[in-house]
């Protein structure tokens, strides 16, 4: 039997299944409007009532579609008068390509960050295998080193290893990984003021590897180590008023050759210099790969899902690997369709997390700077955030030459009069940089009922799987 396609118009009650009873609050929480969730038919009670299995509970529902035990299904989440429906989705006519296979392949494993978060933790994991939470004084190097940990780049970093290709973004990882390295080494990584120590290290990092430039050509990695530690050293300067600086200063200034062997350095550094170290050092930079594929959310992922030591650890880790390489899929369908692609992410908020999600608008070829296009030009990307009190917040950036365009979208009136009275605060630490700020504030943005955009244009357009197929 085939089903309707995902649509954004209401779909008739007719091709939906209604639950008949009180969901479970973890139940609830997760069928947001828009959102494609998997289920099977467990059994037939008569009358039009079945038994379905949802996100692993048994929940009776009210069915107007045929249905037999066993069958699986793909639904649409709808609210129709206030009350849950789930429309089936599906279709015999569709295309059938790779990525429509995968799509059908994992169309229901998807799991936000925290959700994730959630998961492993209730299943014991450590805290290191855990999606990262970004804390705001990192700043944007901080926030990109994340972006690249989250998992969606693990092939990526497969191929470089493998192939010895060039890594989109392994520059600001090597840099990262360096920096943290001597920090942890200095005895520095507990320090309270560790994360402005860190990002002022991986800044003097950046300057020093700069200021090595061309000089380094055919050279090993250990000499360049010695002359970056030299700039570092001069760099930090003497901080007599500022003990942890002092304390690197000095760790850095009595760091000889075999001491930078030892602590690792020469890995990250063959990464960060490339081809300008000799042929016979590039050895190095495989391992500098190696380890920062071993750093991947998806690789650790992967490891725990086959090494970790209970059966519920295994389960959990697979489940959220699935998730991660659903997200994987919707983001080349995202591709194939030009839409922004959406990175999922942890921030703070309050003793617990909120998830925020990262939108970044593809860039299309041969774009030209010419003509009316040109007042749209511009880096854009979009950040929205989902606090627990504070309600959505989602801010709409573009950074054209020298000015920037924030604006605001705030869904609960508490909230946008709240923002409104430490505008100028904000407007001060965005035009930091010397940047012309343009700021606005929109206090009743429209809601969005799923911020991490399930619902996407591509499975609109192409029917998503055959109900019995």
């Amino acid at each position: 039997m085939a089903m309707d396609p995902i649509s954004t118009s209401p779909l008739p009650l007719a091709g939906g299944i209604r639950p008949a009873q009180a969901l479970q609050s973890d139940l609830a929480s997760v069928l947001r409007q828009g959102r494609i969730v998997a289920g099977e038919v467990l059994d037939l009670l008569g009358g039009g009532t079945i038994v379905i299995g949802l996100a692993g509970q048994r929940v009776q529902a009210e069915s107007h579609v045929d249905l037999a035990p066993g069958d699986r299904f793909l639904a649409r989440v709808e609210y129709v008068d206030g009350a849950l429906v789930l429309q089936l989705a599906g279709g015999k006519d569709a295309p059938d390509d790779a990525l429509l296979r995968a799509l059908r392949s994992l169309a229901g494993s998807e799991l936000d960050v925290r959700s994730m978060r959630e998961l492993l933790e209730a299943a014991g994991a450590e805290p290191r295998s855990l999606p990262a939470v970004f804390e705001p004084e990192q700043g944007g190097p901080g926030l990109a080193t994340l972006v690249r940990q989250v998992g969606l780049f693990q092939e990526s970093a497969l191929l470089a290893v493998a192939s010895d290709l060039p890594l989109a973004g392994s520059q600001g990882l090597a840099l990262s990984a360096l920096a943290a390295r001597i920090l942890g080494d200095a005895g520095l990584a507990a320090a309270p003021d560790s994360p402005a120590l860190l990002a002022s290290l991986r800044a003097a990092l950046a300057a020093g590897i700069e200021e090595l430039g061309g000089g380094v050509g055919g050279g090993r990695a250990l000499e360049a180590g010695l002359q970056l530690r030299a700039e570092l050293v001069r760099q930090l300067g003497v901080h007599a008023l500022d003990p942890s600086r002092a304390l690197l200063r000095a760790y850095l200034a009595g760091l000889d050759a075999p001491a930078l062997e030892h602590g690792g350095w020469l890995p990250w550094l063959a990464l960060l210099l490339g081809e300008r170290l000799a042929p016979s050092e590039r050895g190095l930079r495989r391992r500098a790969l190696v380890q920062l594929l071993q750093e991947d959310f998806k690789s650790r992922l992967a490891a725990q899902s086959q090494q970790a030591a209970t059966e519920l650890e295994r389960e959990a880790a697979g489940r959220a690997l699935r998730g991660v390489e659903a997200e994987q899929l919707r983001n080349l369908a995202r591709a194939r369709l030009g839409e922004p692609l959406h990175i999922g992410f942890l921030v703070p908020d309050g003793a617990h997390t909120a998830n925020a999600h990262l939108f970044v608008p593809a860039r299309r070829e041969g774009a030209s700077d010419a003509g009316a296009g040109a007042a749209e030009q511009g880096e854009r990307v979009t950040v929205a955030v989902e606090f627990s009190r504070l309600g959505a917040l989602r801010a709409e950036i573009l950074l054209k030459h020298d000015r920037l365009h924030v604006r605001l979208g705030v869904a609960r009136p508490e909230s946008a009069e709240l923002l409104r009275g430490r505008l100028a605060e904000l407007e001060q630490q965005l035009s930091a940089r010397g940047r012309e700020l343009n700021l606005a504030l929109v206090p009743h943005e429209p809601g969005r009922s799923d911020p991490a955009g399930a619902d996407l244009a591509y499975l609109r357009q192409h029917h998503l799987m055959d109900l019995l197929g």
